[in-house]
């Protein structure tokens, strides 16, 4: 018998809790001058 996901209560291989928080996750991208006048990209 398979294993069953304690977020959402699917069995481990229809489990879908991954891919919704990797939907939910959002990246700031910015750049920022630093010394010398360089610009350095932040994530």
């Amino acid at each position: 018998m398979s294993k069953i996901c304690d977020v959402c209560g699917l069995p481990e291989e229809l489990c879908v809790c991954e891919e919704i928080a990797r939907e939910v996750q959002t990246l700031k991208v910015f750049t920022v001058r630093r010394r010398f006048g360089k610009l350095m990209t932040i994530i």
